[in-house]
């Protein structure tokens, strides 16, 4: 699994599984380029926090370099100091300002200033900018982030200093005679002096350009940590207390041994696998020993598996901890030695990397220690993105799970977790990964539900992300993933709370064992309520629930209206699931008022499409307005009373199950006591948070952000207008419905509806009659999807309000349709 297959998903869902999409970085520590040119990010992975590159080219492989002119030792261009390749000083900075890479520095006022040698990061009032930053924002943070060093120099989480090569005659680790770009242990050194850091105190003056750039002026040399500099491919290459690092050196990406690095306090720097963090505004620091950290943990460099075992001594036996045989303790590691991996993606260089082991579930991982973290592969297209590694092939959208290391003091699945970890009440330890507390137990990823524990099934769901056009706003990849859900004492399946005469009637997602439903080797999924038995700490209907709340968790493992709009935590109720409103308490108080109750349909998953026609729902209990009389209007579709409207309720599981429809009276009346007037046909505002219609619906009509008066009819007489076709629309799967590829298993609500070409639409099910959805305009973005009247031939045209041409419908993406329509000319 390689970093070109782990780029960053370009849109991740809020949900209770959030994708841990890896990044892939370099320097664990604040590092920088030399001069002039910025390179490309770590692949493909953007800035991290605080990452500055460490000593990256100006050009690779771009050959000789432009000399900077005849004139560059003149002391017009610099301030101070002897310019790089002359002999004479420019001369010094004034009292109290210091020379640094020639040009005279002060330093922030009030700030004691750290030597050659210390940790440096960002600090109150240096903060690195967000996600988004531009270059010029990057750059004013590394030039704050200098300002905290006597050197005027923060690089890879040290102070350090650009220095002169005094001497170079022998190759530092072989003694033999020779230049190596780096200063012989017996010159006169520029980086002498430096405190025990975390690379330690040794440094010396090492030249980062090539042999052909140095000949042409442009030499840049820079202390360095380290002792022999002995080149390696693994920590098992190196003398004690030195780790396999990695260096720009003369020109080229290297790795040589140098001083393992410390943690800020002396503490020893963590391993391959450990998290780590240079940024103190992201929670500890933590500094990897080896210099190199990814977004998954600090990484090392290597030559088998053997230098990549995460748990020594765990193959007992000839068995993993897992159960798989094993040879020896690389077989139970949950990392392997990965060949061929780029550090920046503009250098072709590749290096043999400890990186962790693909997984579908915790068992994979083989270390105990370890979970199974879910993240996608970035592929950018729907249909798929070229294999580098194969001129013919193609790599689809997909999932990339890795293993990562558990936190620090976390508990394992099936175990108590707190699921506000934000607030300030922590009453459990957090999960071992930080997004799998399931209703307050640890869950994890499974593909069934021997991968959960005892109390626990494998439900299932879908995470969408928006890949060939971020700005079109709809999903086209769409993955499958397991996920262990909270079931105790799961028994039968139920549809009601009545099927639990002894427990509670939770709903899960779950796949359909059947296979019937199989889209192309998808999982086929159905929405279902399993009895379980309830928890005496945990609330059912209406109980104030949340963060904010003093109960906090419910039964059904809904916790509704626990956040604001504005994204704020807030007390919110418990639901509980239902197949009608009979079986939710007919009213509840919450804060401070008393409401009325109905059962509602929420979506729980799209099902790996983007066609709703076989989504899956769960139908939960829902408050309204206490005075509504919510009558039974389900045969004549008209409620008594002017303040009230009859309403349609969708009552909606998995797609291979037939919904049903509830019709209640509910009130039709403003906060304000105002009464809407406009009857069926008349123009509506979709965007006003008013009742404007008597009937209680507002459509979508032709103009942008125009709606039509509707309601729920028995006959087209119920309309009252014939303007624009409107008549009783029998078969709407459309709002306030919900579709079915078989009407016969939709929510078919009978609704007053325009029959009539350019309303806007997304499907079929969304016009009026037989009219059908075709796109007017370009492909994604450039989409102007449109009702239209059906046609065989053109003289079908002749009579219909659409265009006077029968052509083939277009989908969103401009591709054409099977069937023809009319095709209107549409604003």
């Amino acid at each position: 699994m390689s970093c070109t297959m782990l780029r960053q998903a370009t849109t991740l869902l809020a949900t209770a599984l959030l994708i841990g999409a890896a990044a892939c970085g370099g320097e664990d520590g604040d590092t920088k380029e030399p001069p002039a040119t910025q390179p490309d990010v770590a692949v493909d992975a953007g800035p991290t926090d605080d990452a500055k590159s460490e000593d990256v080219p100006v050009v690779v492989d771009a050959g000789p370099v432009a000399d900077a002119g005849p004139d560059k030792c003149s002391c017009k261009i610099v301030q101070c100091g002897i310019p790089p390749g002359c002999a004479q000083s420019c001369g010094a900075c004034p009292a109290g300002n210091k020379c640094v890479n020639n040009v005279c520095k002060s330093p922030p006022p009030k700030m004691k200033l750290k030597p050659l040698g210390a940790f440096c990061s960002a600090y109150e009032g240096c903060k690195p900018p967000g996600s988004g930053a531009s270059q010029a924002d990057w750059n004013a943070y590394y030039d704050c982030l200098d300002e905290q060093c006597e050197t005027q120099d923060c690089s890879s989480s040290v102070c350090t200093t650009k220095c002169n090569i005094t001497k170079d005659k022998l190759i530092n680790h072989t003694g033999e005679k020779g230049i190596d770009g780096i200063e012989d242990p017996d010159s006169d050194s520029d980086c002498a002096g430096a405190v025990d850091g975390p690379h330690g105190s040794k440094y010396r003056c090492v030249e980062l350009r090539s042999e052909a750039q140095v000949n042409q002026g442009q030499s840049y040399q820079i202390c360095r940590a380290g002792y022999t500099f002995k080149p390696c491919l693994a920590n098992a290459e190196c003398p004690e207390g030195e780790a396999c690092q990695l260096i720009y050196l003369m020109g080229i990406y290297q790795t040589r041994c140098r001083p393992k690095h410390k943690q800020p306090d002396g503490q020893p720097g963590k391993r391959f696998s450990h998290a780590c963090n240079s940024n103190p505004f992201n929670g500890d620091v933590a500094l990897c020993e080896s210099g190199t950290c990814f977004g998954w943990g600090c990484m090392e460099f290597c030559k088998s598996n053997d230098d990549c075992v995460t748990a020594p001594g765990a193959c007992k036996a000839g068995k993993c901890p897992n159960g798989v045989a094993c040879k020896g303790d690389a077989d139970c590691s949950a990392w392997r030695c990965d060949p061929d991996h780029k550090i920046y993606s503009n250098v072709e260089k590749t290096f043999d990397m400890c990186w962790p082991k693909e997984c579908s579930v915790d068992a994979d991982c083989g270390d105990p220690e370890f979970y199974c973290r879910l993240a996608y592969n970035g592929v950018q297209s729907p249909d798929g993105d070229p294999d580098p590694d194969d001129p013919d092939g193609l790599i689809m959208p997909g999932w990339a799970n890795y293993c990562r290391r558990r936190l620090p003091g976390s508990v394992a699945k099936g175990e108590l977790c707190d699921p506000y970890s934000n607030d300030d009440i922590e009453t459990h330890a957090p999960c071992q990964s930080p997004f799998e507390c399931d209703n307050g137990v640890c869950g994890a990823y499974c593909d069934a539900d021997g991968d959960c524990p005892a109390s626990m099934k494998c439900g299932v769901s879908d995470l969408r992300f928006d890949t060939d056009d971020p700005d079109d706003g709809l999903y086209d990849v769409f993955l499958a993933y397991g996920g262990c859900v909270h079931m105790p004492d799961a028994t039968t399946i139920c549809h009601a709370q009545a099927d639990c005469p002894d427990g509670h009637c939770k709903g899960w997602s779950h796949e359909v064992k059947s296979g019937k439903g199989d889209k192309g080797g998808k999982k086929a999924f159905t929405a279902d309520g399993l009895c379980v038995t309830p928890d005496a700490n945990k609330g059912s209907f209406g109980t104030s629930c949340g963060a904010l709340a003093k109960e906090k968790l419910c039964n059904s493992g809904w916790c509704a209206n626990s956040v604001s709009g504005s994204g704020n935590a807030q007390v919110g109720f418990c639901t509980d699931l239902c197949s009608g409103r009979a079986e939710c308490k007919p009213t509840v108080d919450l804060y401070g008022n008393t409401y009325k109750s109905i059962c509602r349909s929420y979506k729980q998953t799209y099902h790996q499409t983007l066609p709703p026609y076989d989504d899956l729902y769960l139908p939960y209990c829902w408050v309204t307005n206490s005075k509504a009389s919510l009558e039974d209007c389900s045969e004549k579709k008209f409620c008594t009373s002017t303040k009230e409207a009859c309403r349609a309720y969708p009552i909606a599981w998995g797609p291979d199950k037939p919904m049903t429809v509830e019709y209640w009276c509910n009130w039709n009346q403003n906060s304000s006591g105002k009464q809407p007037s406009k009857k069926v046909g008349a123009v509506c505002d979709l965007d006003s948070n008013d009742y404007q219609c008597l009937g209680g619906y507002c459509l979508t009509d032709v103009a942008p952000g125009a709606g039509y008066c509707s309601r729920i009819c028995a006959e087209d007489a119920d309309c009252g207008t014939t303007t624009d076709g409107m008549f009783c629309d029998q078969g709407n799967m459309g709002f306030p419905g919900l579709p079915r590829s078989d009407p016969k298993m939709a929510a078919v609500v009978p609704i007053c509806k325009k029959k009539k070409s350019c309303i806007p639409c997304s499907w079929d099910y969304q016009c009026a009659g037989d009219y059908r959805c075709t796109n007017l305009g370009g492909p994604a973005t450039l989409a102007n999807s449109r009702c239209a009247p059906p046609c065989e031939a053109v003289k079908d045209c002749a009579l219909a309000d659409g265009g006077l041409e029968c052509k083939p419908a277009v989908d969103r993406n401009g591709k054409a349709l099977k069937h023809k329509v009319c095709t209107p000319s549409c604003k």
